[in-house]
């Protein structure tokens, strides 16, 4: 008898269900405010004040992004990408299925780098648009989530080329501390046999949700390697 790996396999089998629901999106933006017109709002103050607002940042090198730690240049977004590479927008799109489920889908980009350990720096509140759905329940349960970098098309991406320091959803009220509710890191992903970044893709077991009772912010961190040569 052969040793079958049953939850590598169910993950592989609703990663191809979430694939075929993210093909049918119909991308609308969404409506957080882009960074574009966001800077006045994120000058000098807190992320929990900011609700209605999206933050990028981007440092060329790993030592440039340090030093905003300590000098608190970090909430003095947003900032252009690489050589004055337009900002990322949030786009965002709803899907139903035949199961009482819907997916709630929410892509922000393209971010532009150069490699180098360049960082990218996001901050966004109400993840999914969920309080939409707050409005109509008091509250709801998430069953799966892919929360990670994609290349272009959407294909997880892999590390090497992008490390992603941490993806964390916290609700708004844990904005500077406690819970996270779900996060995600460089060693998420899986050895590629078994599925490599595809292991971004979580699923809690079956009958078992994460019970969600207020907008959630999404705060990551993005580095990439050297460029090849």
């Amino acid at each position: 008898s052969a040793n079958v790996n049953t939850e590598l396999l169910r993950r592989l089998q609703e990663w191809e269900q979430y694939e075929q629901s993210r093909d049918k999106c119909q991308w609308n933006p969404s409506p957080e405010t882009s960074a574009a017109t966001a800077s006045a709002a994120w000058l000098k103050t807190g992320p929990e004040t900011q609700n209605g607002t999206l933050r990028y940042n981007y440092w060329g090198s790993t030592d440039a992004w340090k030093q905003s730690r300590f000098d608190g240049s970090w909430f003095q977004g947003p900032k252009t990408g690489p050589a004055g590479a337009s900002l990322p927008e949030l786009v965002e799109c709803h899907v139903a299925n035949s199961f009482g489920h819907s997916w709630t889908f929410q892509r922000l980009g393209p971010l532009y780098g150069e490699g180098g350990f360049d960082w990218h720096s996001l901050m966004w509140f109400d993840v999914g648009g969920l309080s939409k759905t707050l409005a109509r329940h008091k509250q709801i349960q998430i069953t799966a989530k892919y929360l990670g970098p994609v290349m272009t098309g959407g294909m997880p991406a892999p590390y090497p080329p992008l490390h992603l320091h941490y993806a964390h959803m916290r609700m708004a009220s844990n904005v500077r501390g406690g819970g996270i509710e779900w996060e995600s890191h460089a060693d998420t992903a899986c050895n590629t046999k078994d599925g490599g970044a595809r292991c971004f893709y979580e699923m809690l077991p079956p009958g078992h949700g994460l019970v969600v009772t207020e907008v959630c912010l999404q705060p990551p961190g993005l580095r990439s390697l050297p460029p090849c040569h």
